[in-house]
């Protein structure tokens, strides 16, 4: 949906800084896409509840957050 896509491109920028996308398991990589596709919907309820499920995401924005502040 058009939806979909602008939250994929919204997201776009944060998900190109996962440096080991690539090795993420391929669950982990279909969950991410799901994570997306909520972003896209009427309510981002289900996003929320998604992102806070998603063990790997949150582990990888933590360590991006963490560099990026040192960095300041």
């Amino acid at each position: 949906s058009r939806a979909e896509l602008r939250a994929f491109r919204d997201l776009v920028p944060v998900i190109g800084l996962i440096p080991d996308l690539a090795r993420w398991r391929a669950a982990d990589r279909r969950a991410l896409v799901q994570i997306i596709r909520a972003k896209g919907a009427a309510s981002e309820l289900r996003f929320a509840r998604l992102t806070a499920g998603h063990l790997e995401l949150r582990r990888t924005l933590s360590r991006l957050a963490l560099a990026a502040r040192q960095l300041v």
